[in-house]
């Protein structure tokens, strides 16, 4: 695994994309797509404050990467103004997801336009949610993480080899020490285009927000997906009315999680035997379950 990019990356910084050149790079990974992972919530069981936890993968195709790190870099210039500092500001869903932050029409607007973007280039997400209180045995990263990652290769994958590209998986530094999990991506075979076979998997890198749009949205919408379980599911099953910043947790939820997230169009064997698991990636109608609580689809 290197640490770092050896393509554009490097090359070509986030924070001033303008002044270099993308052409030279364009051949080499024109048949990738960036994988960026990110977590929201705790993984332990005394903590009450975040009873659920999410996993997310964000998929961004090679060409839409100059354009997400241009766009987002454009709407933080907008919207922090004369508080942005190039390279070092980034989108922070802990700042601009607070009841007392997110009703104020600046910031729902912000954030809608992370969803505008991401719906314009063509971003996939794909999302586990686990609601702790119903785990088994009291959560931990040592056998939470290692599940999810195994039920979100499988679709990660299968995107994939239906666009015949590989992928390049991102992490913040923040997961650099659990780096060996994320191993199982490897273990894929070669795929096969125009007679030429590649690895489906090309490497594991990291990289911190502020040089990452991809690791920002992703961010943002793994936090979204737990507000949303977390704050606003249970309310709306009961038929509450919502507060203002749960209705717009609901809104992005449904307007930006849920509608990117993608859903294999092959039915899926595989079962999901553990309680409190949520797999945005598929329904159980899918793989011909029956639902019972246990393992429930889309929310």
């Amino acid at each position: 695994m290197n640490p770092k990019f050896d393509g554009p990356f490097d090359k070509y910084p986030f924070t001033d994309p303008l002044e270099r050149e993308w052409g030279m790079y364009w051949e080499q990974f024109k048949h990738v797509q960036f994988i960026y992972f990110h977590t929201s919530g705790k993984l332990n069981a005394e903590n009450q404050d975040s009873p659920f936890w999410t996993l997310l993968a964000l998929a961004v195709p090679a060409e839409n990467w100059k354009p997400l790190q241009l766009r987002i870099n454009s709407l933080q210039k907008s919207f922090y103004k004369a508080n942005y500092r190039p390279g070092k500001t980034v989108l922070k869903p802990v700042n601009l997801l607070k009841p007392t932050v997110l009703p104020r029409p600046k910031t729902f607007g912000l954030l809608r336009g992370v969803q505008r973007i991401s719906g314009q280039l063509g971003l996939t997400l794909f999302l586990v949610v686990v609601d702790k209180s119903k785990a088994h045995r009291p959560p931990s990263s040592d056998w939470v993480l290692p599940l999810c990652l195994r039920y979100l290769e499988r679709p990660i994958s299968q995107y994939l080899a239906q666009r015949k590209s590989c992928g390049s998986i991102v992490l913040p530094s923040n997961l650099e020490g659990f780096s060996d999990h994320f191993g199982i991506f490897h273990d894929r075979h070669p795929i096969s285009r125009d007679e030429e076979s590649f690895p489906q998997y090309n490497g594991i890198h990291f990289q911190s927000p502020n040089e990452a749009a991809g690791l920002q949205v992703a961010s943002i919408a793994a936090s979204i997906a737990r507000y949303y379980h977390q704050e606003v599911a249970l309310l709306l099953q009961k038929g509450v009315d919502l507060e203002p910043h749960q209705k717009c947790i609901e809104d992005l939820y449904q307007g930006f999680v849920k509608s990117n997230t993608w859903v294999p169009p092959v039915a899926s064997k595989e079962a999901m035997p553990h309680k409190g698991f949520i797999y945005l990636w598929r329904t159980p109608q899918q793989s011909g379950e029956v639902d019972q609580g246990n393992n429930p689809g889309p929310s």
